[in-house]
């Protein structure tokens, strides 16, 4: 191999290995970028992971919180979130009437005094006179002042509905009471007659 050919071959093995040394360090170049890059990304997700665990915790400390705070207006005021009413048999059997003749007011104050505030709405003697009424076991009368009264018709006997003579202010007046009879109709049939819809 003369001299000429000789150098021809060196100056194209240089410049080739100079392109190859020129592509791997580009090759590297690329690879640190994409590493860089995904790093970067890879950080990012990890701080969005933390936010959502973090709004997740805060979400759940508000819901435990709310229903402290719910259970606490129960037990200190009797208020009640529940939307309807509802008494288990468990509940019902604890219920302990008075002796003798009572008001649709007492008969509900005895059935808060068991019922779960936390699972059922309160008992009013307004809204259970309501369903009665839609039932046809009790009526109501309008007075001369346009005020309306809740009295008794002729089905209400049937079920153990009266009426006495009380006093109030030193006027007398009728008041609606439920006797022995009355008093287990109500019990027995409560469910019954406070999901009626006629």
């Amino acid at each position: 191999m003369d001299a000429k050919t000789k150098n021809f071959l060196e100056k194209i093995c240089a410049e080739f290995q100079e392109v190859q040394a020129e592509v791997s360090a580009g090759l590297a170049e690329h690879r640190r970028e994409n590493a860089e890059e995904l790093k970067v990304l890879f950080g990012a997700v990890e701080k969005l992971s933390e936010s959502v665990e973090r709004i997740g915790r805060e979400q759940k400390a508000f819901t435990e919180q709310l229903a402290v705070i719910q259970r606490m207006l129960t037990a200190h005021s009797g208020y009640s979130t529940a939307k309807d009413f509802v008494i288990t048999a468990e509940e019902k059997a604890q219920v302990v009437l008075p002796e003798g003749k009572i008001g649709v007011t007492e008969f509900a104050r005895c059935i808060n005094a068991v019922i779960d505030l936390n699972k059922s709405k309160r008992l009013t003697g307004v809204e259970l006179n309501k369903q009665l009424k839609k039932m046809g076991i009790l009526s109501e009368k309008e007075l001369e002042d346009g005020k309306k009264r809740t009295i008794v018709n002729e089905q209400s006997h049937k079920y153990g509905i009266e009426t006495e003579i009380r006093t109030f202010n030193g006027v007398d007046y009728e008041k609606v009471v439920f006797n022995e009879q009355g008093k287990e109709f109500l019990l027995e049939n409560l469910e019954k007659i406070m999901s009626y819809s006629p």
